[in-house]
């Protein structure tokens, strides 16, 4: 695909132009940020998994208690916690459209609406907008419009390789929070 006179690939074309919010930092201060981080993910994680087995506890123990209006409060105190409870209902597409041969399309139209989404398939959709056929120029073109591109930056912990090239697991850093 075309950009500023440049070829780039779909993925490429999708990343942002401008760089306004980019900061390069120092060594000293880039050692900081990852040491923090890598620490901070660590502990995160860690306080992650026991909130979640907590919860569990606490859910189990909710679950022997009457309900009041889909809740039920624990209270110990000054603390308290609230478990709601609530139903979510989903509908087989396949299944209900023997129900709207059934209806007719007015009433079933009364009971649900219809959503339509796509998903591209990654492979076959950058061959086709990277292909140069006249014939499906359009339709190129119309899908690159129809298009809403969003570049998100995940940040995870990264392994290194020490000099055997073998991972090495680098141990937590246990310095205090600022």
């Amino acid at each position: 695909m075309l950009r500023d006179s440049a070829l780039y690939c779909v993925q490429c074309l999708a990343a942002p132009v401008s760089e306004d919010d980019a900061a390069a930092l120092s060594d000293e201060a880039l050692v900081a940020l990852v040491a923090e981080f890598i620490r901070l993910h660590a502990e995160a994680k860690q306080l992650n998994d026991r909130l979640d087995a907590v919860k569990e506890q606490l859910k189990r123990h909710a679950a022997s208690q009457p309900r009041v209006a889909n809740a039920v409060m624990l209270r110990t105190g000054e603390h308290a916690v609230k478990c709601g409870y609530s139903v979510r209902v989903s509908y087989h597409a396949e299944k209900l459209a023997a129900v709207e041969a059934m209806l007719g399309t007015d009433q079933f139209a009364a009971l649900f609406t219809r959503k339509i989404t796509f998903s591209p398939v990654k492979e076959p959709l950058d061959a086709f907008l990277t292909s140069e056929a006249t014939d499906t120029a359009a339709a190129r073109a119309a899908i690159l419009a129809a298009a809403e591109r969003t570049e998100i930056a995940t940040l995870t912990p990264a392994t290194t390789k020490g000099k055997t090239g073998k991972s090495v697991k680098q141990p937590v850093p246990t310095a205090a929070r600022p």
